[in-house]
């Protein structure tokens, strides 16, 4: 205390300097040599302070210690004396022991208690120092997430449908004419033959006689050339008004719905006519064909198979359809034209 606020004797009177404490205290600071660039930070003042209250309470312990050792000792008997302890004061010198041990325990512990409580805090001001601040934009990311899932769930779609349309393809599709084949035919029959007929259903099955001699005579990629033209004057029938598909060896079996007889004479004679020109700018390569047909209400025949039979069986013998007494008077001149006209085909 005196070093650190010492005042330099003399004065105005004297003629000598006087420097104040505080001035004394920079003054040393300043010279002295062995200092340098020093960093004071509030972690080191706290560590310095706990120092400084463990030196206090350690030196308030030893002199507390010293002076009951200067009591005991001055209190002391001499040497030639003899004094005898009775059991109260002993068990008071014991207590008042016990009572220092506990008291030096407490400060201990209180020491140990605010240094973890130091270094608790210390630690989690450091991992409070990240600041989190919400800069996400949930509406963009939930539109952007929209869109991704529009965007997969289509092309998903499109490839799922896209797969299924290949499979189709590969198991229902003739690959010689493109179009449906025997399975597909076999499928479209076994749908229809699980409920009767409508009124005015047709059936016709169509064969290409000409295919054996084309491909006898020019090769058999050139018949199949021919067969698939003549698959494709069908196909564009049976888009608009029905199910046309290739039953192998030159058979087509064509279907079409809501079809009455007349309306079903007036198909087969633009196939006709279709064919005839075809004809026309391939003479080398012409197209013959037999026809049988059979028409659910003109036949009075309401199950797909037996109405299907009964057109085979009319092409195989080469004759046109019969015609029923109902619509005789009115269709059978119709129907009669339409086979002669189909016969006259294949006879060129």
């Amino acid at each position: 205390m005196d070093y650190h606020y010492h005042i330099s004797p003399g004065g105005e009177e004297s003629g000598r300097e006087v420097i104040t404490g505080t001035e004394y205290i920079l003054k040393d600071v300043e010279d002295n040599p062995e200092a340098g660039d020093t960093e004071t930070t509030y972690d080191a003042l706290i560590q310095q302070y706990v120092k400084l209250n463990i030196e206090i309470h350690q030196k308030a312990l030893e002199k507390a210690h010293k002076e009951y050792l200067l009591s005991v000792f001055e209190s002391a008997p001499g040497a030639g004396e003899k004094r005898s302890f009775s059991p109260e004061e002993l068990r008071e010198k014991l207590a008042h022991c016990i009572r220092l041990a506990t008291e030096y325990y407490q400060y201990v512990e209180n020491t140990g208690h605010e240094l973890n409580r130091y270094l608790s805090a210390n630690y989690l001001s450091m991992l409070s120092s990240i600041s989190v601040q919400p800069t996400v934009n949930l509406k963009l990311y939930l539109v952007i997430a929209i869109i991704l899932f529009a965007l997969v769930g289509g092309i998903g779609a499109v490839l799922l449908g896209r797969a299924l349309d290949f499979i189709d393809y590969f198991r229902y599709v003739d690959k010689t004419v493109q179009l449906p084949n025997r399975a597909r035919c076999d499928a479209y029959i076994a749908e229809h033959s699980e409920r009767l007929l409508d009124e005015y259903f047709s059936c016709a099955a169509l064969r290409m006689d000409s295919l054996s001699s084309l491909s006898g005579e020019f090769g058999r990629s050139v018949g199949d050339e021919v067969l698939k033209d003549f698959a494709m004057i069908l196909k564009s029938f049976g888009d608009l008004y029905g199910f046309v598909g290739y039953n192998g060896s030159g058979v087509f079996y064509a279907f079409f719905p809501n079809c009455s007889s007349e309306k079903l004479s007036v198909i087969l004679e633009a196939v006709h006519r279709q064919v005839e020109k075809y004809n026309k700018l391939n003479p080398d390569r012409g197209i013959r064909f037999t026809c049988g047909r059979a028409v659910s209400s003109a036949e009075s025949i309401f199950e797909i198979r037996s109405l299907l039979r009964l057109a085979i069986q009319r092409m195989h013998a080469g004759k046109p359809a019969a015609v029923s007494s109902k619509n005789a008077g009115e269709n059978g001149q119709a129907g009669a034209d339409t086979g002669s006209t189909v016969k006259q085909s294949d006879e060129q």
